[in-house]
């Protein structure tokens, strides 16, 4: 995994600036990869973002995520269909909440009815996988939302945020 990452990188590296039009198909496993349960990829698939990040003018990794947030949902969100054959959707879904901000809500109803389907379909088989999601959700939240921020203000700033999208 380490060897594809760096890989990746040094392709970013190569192509430079055109390596946008890779993004497609390079993003979601790199990211995937930054949700690792080992160390060593996580710190590589950070490297290898930041390599990129640089290479495709975004001014850090967490941009570059959130700059391709819609399209890494809906990969996720067709993962999660077929989730049996496809473990990496929650992984990546799990990597946008720690890396996204707030406005990444309005993007997710669709892809949370799906994780709430999976859970209620597949009972148990897959529960480990889904339960860490909305975990990281839970986190998410409290982090985009903290407890010191006044109901209406919460209101306040999911609205905006639904009406950037």
């Amino acid at each position: 995994s380490c060897l594809l990452l760096d890989g990746v990188a040094a392709c970013a590296g190569a192509i430079g600036i055109e390596f946008n039009d890779s993004l497609y198909v390079a993003l979601c496993p790199v990211v995937e990869k930054l949700g690792s349960s080992r160390e060593i990829v996580r710190e590589t698939a950070y490297r290898a973002l930041s390599a990129i990040s640089v290479q495709c003018g975004h001014s850090s990794v967490r941009d570059l995520i959130s700059q391709n947030v819609p399209y890494m949902i809906d990969g996720a969100f067709a993962g999660l269909r077929h989730l049996t054959r496809n473990s990496v959707a929650p992984r990546i879904l799990r990597v946008l909440f720690q890396y996204c901000d707030f406005s990444v809500i309005s993007l997710l109803d669709d892809t949370m009815d799906e994780i709430f389907s999976a859970l209620e379909n597949q009972f148990g088989s897959r529960m480990g996988l889904l339960l860490p999601v909305l975990s990281s959700l839970v986190e998410a939240l409290r982090r985009w939302f903290p407890n010191d921020v006044k109901e209406e203000q919460k209101k306040e700033i999911y609205r905006q945020s639904l009406c950037d999208f």
